[in-house]
């Protein structure tokens, strides 16, 4: 074997050696940023879930609320029409009075 195969060899195997390496830290890097992406889009999903159980809480009082307006709506009825009775006894007694 000559100087010169000796020297093709070894820059051979060094090539080889070097691409090993290069794939296997590339490989390393693409894990870290698959474990990167996975934990940015856990937090984005957290976030969600969060803002989801605020929609609903907001829902739930949403519906207390009108409830209570329907409630309030019915009370201010009665008490309008209550009002109307009302006046309608005090102009009777009014026009009584007067006549007399």
């Amino acid at each position: 074997m000559s100087y010169q195969d000796i020297v093709t060899l070894v820059s051979l195997v060094g090539a080889i050696v070097a691409m090993f390496f290069a794939f296997r830290n590339s490989r390393r890097s693409d894990d870290k940023e698959t474990r990167e992406e996975a934990g940015r889009l856990a937090r984005i999903e957290g976030k969600l879930d969060s803002a989801n159980r605020g929609i609903d809480d907001v829902r739930v009082e949403v519906r207390s609320h009108s409830a209570q307006l329907i409630d309030i709506n019915t009370r201010m009825t009665r008490c309008e029409e209550s009002t109307k009775s009302a006046h309608k006894r005090i102009d009777t007694l009014e026009r009584s009075e007067s006549h007399e």
